[in-house]
């Protein structure tokens, strides 16, 4: 079959639909993409997790879970969150392998509202997960658990009443940064030994971890360690600048983009905005580039391709990494107000060859609909897409390798990371689609009418492109 553009495309599959009656409170795939996992009313107290079998539909089990708490998933668990206590599953069986805490007396089934009343030798609440292990914390204490078998690996006793709680995981993901009181500490996830991190009084920016050293910034100092913890070198920074900062490093070359603004939500002006280049070996202050001269709020930061990019609700700013020379970039006619966000992911437009990366980078904005503009510091924004040739964005990527592309109609495709066609949704539906989550090899969606639909795609589609099998999900007891 060919596809008008000489592009092979294949077959479509059957496709079988299946749908939940409202209310659905959330629904989403396992880690793995085997299970599906759908979450409705029970009764007053509880609500009705169903947990299907995405390679034959069929519902495997159900669990239920008080709709006070809320629930969290690593790998092949679920995770049971509630007022004072944290309970387990084994998502392929539905068995509790773990149960921490005891519930609470309940005082109010309010979803907005709940008070509840917890033992404080009960208590017990979750700091942080991967899909290996698990962190909570009680009365004088904080403990590592096994995901696998609930089984303890370490538990480390605290001060009764101390404040702790988990401000930064590391890229490695066996480390968290986790704070006790006032002092921080390095948290080996797997072994419970931590490790002080001297001279850090609070950090105003992200911890990166890169070629065996940890950078990070606080109020005070721009600060590296190697991976002992052992001070490399320490640069002093302007305490009243200082406000949400991050951290780059391109080459030998760290960037720090501080952005005026109190943190990544609050975008209240804080401090003085800045771009500021360093020698990532000694500390070297090398540029430092002022965006404002007075506090203003920056985001949806970048740095990339020699150049740092910010923006703040006047300004589009654009730093050379290698000379600090600022420029602006231009807007109008351009309302401001429309603009989402900047174009830092992969973005496609279906071109005359198949998907074509135009990956605009720093010298392009995207509107909350169809319409990419470039930018440039001289001249008007020029339009790279419109409604009818709109701008497709990387949702994400199978296991196998395959792109699952996007765009504002909410068509979904499937192409090679060459851009060449591999399937489309849209081709075999009579209305558009909406992604509701990828795992694995699998890709969950629904359409405008609320059929839901699982495709499963050949875990050897990397080689050999086949068309996905869509699988039913079917309507069980009620459902």
């Amino acid at each position: 079959m060919i596809f008008g553009l000489g592009i092979n495309a294949q077959e479509a599959p059957v496709i079988k639909e299946f749908s939940l009656p409202d209310p659905i409170y959330w629904i989403k795939l396992s880690s793995d993409g085997k299970y599906l996992i759908a979450c409705t009313d029970l009764d007053e107290k509880y609500d009705k997790v169903v947990v299907y079998r995405v390679s034959d539909g069929l519902k495997s089990h159900e669990l239920k879970f008080d709709r006070r708490g809320k629930a969290s998933f690593a790998d092949d668990r679920i995770i049971d969150i509630g007022q004072g206590y944290i309970n387990i599953y084994d998502i392929t069986t539905g068995n509790r392998i773990l149960s921490l805490g005891k519930e609470p007396l309940l005082s109010s089934t309010s979803r907005d509202y709940s008070m509840s009343i917890v033992e404080s030798d009960s208590y017990v609440r979750i700091l942080a997960h991967n899909d290996k292990n698990l962190i909570v914390t009680g009365e004088g204490y904080y403990q590592g658990i096994s995901l696998k078998d609930g089984s303890t690996l370490w538990n480390n006793a605290i001060k009764p009443n101390s404040r702790i709680g988990i401000i930064e995981n590391i890229d490695d993901d066996n480390h968290v940064i986790l704070q006790i009181d006032k002092t921080l500490y390095l948290l080996d996830t797997t072994t419970g030994k931590t490790r002080l991190l001297p001279n850090v009084s609070g950090l105003s920016s992200q911890v990166l971890l890169c070629n065996g050293h940890y950078y990070m910034a606080d109020n005070r100092n721009l600060l590296c360690f190697d991976k002992e913890l052992n001070p490399v070198w320490s640069t002093p920074l302007k305490k009243s600048e200082m406000a949400r900062s991050h951290l780059y490093l391109l080459g030998d070359t760290l960037v720090l983009i501080n952005t005026g603004n109190l943190n990544d939500t609050q975008l209240k002006a804080k401090g003085l905005p800045f771009v500021a280049t360093y020698n990532a070996t000694n500390g070297t202050l090398l540029h430092k580039t002022q965006l404002s001269q007075k506090k203003e709020s920056f985001y949806q930061l970048w740095a990339t391709d020699g150049m740092a990019i910010a923006r703040s609700n006047k300004h589009l700013a654009k730093v050379d990494l290698e000379n600090g020379e600022l420029s602006f970039m231009q807007y109008k006619p351009l309302d401001i107000n429309q603009i989402a966000n900047l174009s830092w992911g992969e973005y496609y437009i279906f071109g005359t060859e198949g998907f074509e990366q135009i990956g605009m980078g720093y010298d392009g904005v995207i509107t909350k609909q169809f319409t990419a503009y470039r930018l440039s510091e001289t001249a008007e924004p020029q339009p790279v897409s419109d409604k009818s040739r709109p701008l497709y964005v990387r949702h994400d990527v199978l296991e196998n390798g395959l792109l699952c592309l996007t765009n504002p109609l909410m068509d979904i495709w499937i192409v090679t990371p060459q851009g060449e066609f591999v399937y489309n949704f849209t081709s075999s539906l009579s209305s558009t689609c909406q992604i509701d989550g990828l795992e694995g090899n699998s890709l969950l969606f629904h359409t405008p009418n609320g059929k839901y639909k699982v495709a499963v795609f050949d875990s050897d589609s990397r080689i050999t492109i086949k068309p996905p099998k869509v699988l039913q999900l079917n309507q069980v007891n009620g459902f």
